[in-house]
């Protein structure tokens, strides 16, 4: 269930591969007409590229469709907001970096 916007998932999901970005997952939230889109682990520079090519896409794709995207914190007074926000790991060779760190590094890892 994607709250009446299943032909938008759909075609941005066609122009998303196209542009070669890797979309994961999309799903509802709590506010009236609020998607997450969910992007593929990627490096640091094509994760921000991937990012931008993703909000011109839902914005573009938004317009010809009659509906208007918007990546603010919160639309409205009194709805549930939402904001983009980004998920980091770090790897070193292959492994997690933080696998085999000391016990007082590992505890704090999951705030850096």
């Amino acid at each position: 269930e994607l709250g009446g916007f299943e032909a938008f998932v759909r075609a941005l999901t066609h122009a998303l591969d196209a542009l070669g970005v890797d979309l994961l997952a999309v799903h509802t939230e709590a506010g009236p007409g609020l998607l997450e889109l969910n992007l593929g682990a990627r490096p640091a520079l094509r994760a921000a590229d991937d990012a931008a090519l993703t909000k011109m896409a839902v914005k573009d794709l938004a317009a010809t469709m009659g509906l208007r995207a918007s990546f603010l914190a919160k639309t409205a007074p009194g709805e549930e907001g939402s904001s983009g926000h980004v998920h980091l790991s770090f790897w070193n060779d292959g492994k997690n970096a933080f696998a085999s760190a000391p016990p007082a590094l590992r505890a704090t890892s999951p705030q850096v």
